[in-house]
């Protein structure tokens, strides 16, 4: 073995034991000394590369391309420090090279697959992956990404189809993201037992994964199970204590096991995070409706249509404390600016005929009053006395 040689080996066990700096320091005396194989070119990018010097890295993995530009090793690590560049079409290019010249290189199909989904050509990924899938059937790889493509699609069955298999028998080689995008899957084909479970398997591999306590969290309240999504959500606030949203969920869980108290503290907390809250707002407005607060719900219903006036719960919600509160006359503004966004809504129309009934002024208030029956409220034929259709009422006496 030649003295260039054994340095150069040398520099790639530096290089692999974490010292990237001395490799650097035996490649540049072999470059010195007109050692120039590509060898030599990759372990130096490589090297920069873990010193974070990826400028440097793609200078020399590109003098390592030019050299030996049909070197497999040569065009993954290039491909590579593209894609880490967000050099898409460049990365795309050479993975293609590298798939076509080799295709048993089963990594390069997974990092040409990935490249088209980092740069959002998800349907020309999917063809990629599975042509990928025909040279290398068992490849967990390939058909993860797969899952992952299909799921981008919003193509859940299949993305189920895919991940299942994968997470079963190889969760602790792809890390956590396999069984959340399978359970991601679960929960958008209403299977919630089976998205519990998963999100439990990315938990056992990943505690610190938020996304997935959050979600994990939402599932178990749908399932009717509040007290087990209580106690995720209070793990999820102790390790994030500043997501609004975390806290919100959390309020969620408690009004969900009927401790409304518990649910203002944790609105609250949401709010202090996050003033311009509107969820957080209307539920906190709706919690304090039952507890028979309505001064500070009517507050908050306020401030959340101030932020969202487009949800027409909110402003009957609204109305109808107003009217608990005794504000008839403020509770018909409110209605008037509701029917402004929303002139043919029957309930509203209803509501303002409710509050001009309240005020006396009975002939305006009639065509919106007998919207009750379009709403299942009164039936005709229930009515003990004859129907009045607004004629004059001035000679009448009751």
């Amino acid at each position: 073995m030649s003295s260039e040689t054994e340095l150069l080996s040398a520099a790639e066990e530096l290089l692999h034991m974490g010292h990237p700096d001395q490799a650097i320091q035996i490649c540049q005396q072999l470059l010195e000394h007109q050692e120039t194989e590509a060898r030599v070119f990759l372990v130096l990018s490589q090297s920069y590369f873990q010193l974070h010097h990826f400028d440097a890295a793609l200078e020399a993995a590109t003098k390592a391309y030019q050299l030996a530009s049909e070197a497999p090793d040569v065009l993954f690590w290039l491909g590579k420090l593209y894609l880490h560049r967000k050099q898409f079409h460049q990365a795309g290019r050479v993975f293609r090279q590298l798939t076509e010249a080799y295709p048993e290189h089963e990594t390069g199909w997974v990092y040409l697959g990935v490249t088209l989904l980092e740069s959002e050509h998800v349907a020309p990924a999917i063809s990629v992956l599975e042509s990928g899938l025909k040279v290398h059937p068992h490849s967990a790889l390939i058909r993860a990404y797969l899952g992952n493509a299909h799921f981008r699609l919003k193509q859940f069955q299949k993305a189920y189809q895919y991940l299942k298999p994968v997470a079963e028998h190889t969760t602790s080689l792809l890390g956590d993201w396999v069984p959340f995008y399978l359970a991601e899957s679960c929960k958008a084909l209403q299977k919630p037992e089976e998205a519990v479970e998963w999100y439990r398997r990315v938990l056992a591999v990943n505690p610190a994964n938020a996304q997935a306590m959050n979600n994990l969290g939402t599932v178990l309240i749908e399932m009717g199970s509040p007290d087990e999504a209580r106690t995720v959500f209070q793990k999820l606030v102790a390790q994030y204590p500043n997501v609004a949203e975390y806290w919100f969920n959390y309020g969620n869980s408690c009004r969900s096991a009927g401790d409304l108290q518990e649910a203002v503290r944790l609105y609250r907390e949401a709010l202090r995070r996050k003033e311009a809250f509107f969820e957080a707002h209307y539920n906190l407005a709706k919690v304090l409706s039952d507890l028979g607060d309505f001064e500070e719900s009517a507050n908050h219903f306020a401030r959340a249509l101030k932020i969202n006036p487009n949800l027409k719960e909110a402003w009957i919600n609204y109305l109808y404390v107003l009217q608990e509160m005794g504000k008839v006359e403020e509770a018909l503004r409110v209605a008037e600016k509701a029917l402004a966004r929303f002139p043919e809504n029957v309930a509203l129309r209803w509501n303002r005929g409710v509050f001009l009934l309240l005020l006396g002024r009975y002939r305006e208030a009639w065509p919106d009053y007998e919207l009750r029956l379009q709403m299942g409220q009164t039936r005709v034929e229930e009515l003990p006395y004859p129907r009045w259709e607004g004629q004059p009422i001035s000679d009448k006496t009751l």
